[in-house]
């Protein structure tokens, strides 16, 4: 293992996975760059299978890995657990069901030494590996929400991030000083066991964009991303949706110094909104693989999240009162 601080500290959080795990791993052992320029820390998030084990063998294929365990299970929880271990004072975040590209630790590390005004977020974009052909419907919107990320052809700084061009947490790396400022990843957001929340890498984007920390996007750092057939369907689809709009709700409230009165008005909005729109409604309980009509299901499992996600800011902000 080097003594010397390494570039780039590539941060892997997983949770029972490891057949996956083992993928990213191995694509991170033919990088274009010295094993001895980065370090791997997988943060096994209280995994039952022997994720260590299988991880912990890759050091004899030449790849500096340590697995630190973190029993409290969150993704975020995961996150901040491993930049806290990390050696560089870069540190770059990939799932793991990624694939990353061959260059993919010398790109990140050239964007933060080489680009004016330097960045304090780097990412790229995100491409799906489909284990099998995605249904026609699939499409527009409905990418999002298997992290499906291709913003411009060129490298470019990221403004509006709320309402614009984002990246996403499989790929995306930090000035681990900049983390800290910021107070680190949300505990409250992003997968906590087997339910889908989000937002935890849009939140941090936000408040790096609030305190003036540049975020960039270059399409020359690339991965692939695995989609499992499991999440090729309208129910799982459906359920991504819902739990999209908890996400954005809890994510609006966290975003900014929210009041109790601020939350009881953003849960009555939108609940207002779901039941004034007699289509909306409807559409729960609607079936079909027209493309509109998925879309518009997929408005409507949303805006039901956005309602349940409201009542949440509403009782977190009680408790702050």
């Amino acid at each position: 293992m080097s003594i010397t601080e390494p570039k780039l500290s590539v941060i892997i959080a997983t949770r029972n996975r490891v057949d996956l795990l083992v993928k990213a791993l191995a694509a991170l052992v033919n990088q274009t760059v010295a094993s001895h320029d980065f370090e791997v820390i997988v943060v096994d998030n209280g995994s039952t299978d022997d994720t260590q084990a299988r991880a912990m063998a890759f050091a004899g294929r030449g790849l500096d890995v340590r697995c630190i365990l973190e029993t409290r299970v969150g993704l975020n929880i995961a996150r901040n657990a491993g930049w806290h271990a990390a050696r560089s004072h870069l540190v770059a975040y990939l799932d793991d069901d990624a694939i990353p590209g061959r260059d993919w630790v010398q790109r990140i590390v050239e964007v933060f030494e080489q680009t004016v005004p330097a960045p304090s977020c780097v990412g790229g974009p995100v491409q799906p590996i489909y284990e099998t052909p995605p249904p026609s419907w699939l499409r527009g919107p409905l990418l999002d929400l298997l992290t499906v990320v291709e913003h411009a052809p060129e490298p470019v700084f990221l403004t509006d991030i709320v309402h614009r061009q984002k990246l996403a947490g499989a790929n995306m790396a930090f000035r681990k000083a900049d983390i800290e400022r910021v107070g680190g990843f949300h505990p409250w957001l992003d997968r906590v066991g087997d339910n889908l929340l989000s937002g935890g890498d849009v939140l941090i984007q936000l408040q790096f964009e609030r305190v003036g920390l540049p975020v960039f996007y270059d399409p020359r750092i690339r991965v692939l991303h695995h989609v499992a057939a499991t999440r090729l369907t309208r129910s799982w689809l459906e359920e991504r949706a819902y739990w999209g709009g908890v996400s954005d709700a809890l994510l609006s409230y966290l975003n900014r110094p929210a009041t109790f009165w601020w939350a009881l008005r953003t849960f009555v909005w939108n609940t207002r909104m779901l039941l004034l729109s007699p289509r909306l409604m409807l559409q729960l309980a609607k079936s079909g693989d027209e493309p509109e009509a998925v879309t518009v299901t997929w408005r409507a499992w949303h805006r039901l999240g956005g309602v349940v996600g409201g009542l949440r800011a509403v009782s977190l902000a009680l408790g702050r009162t």
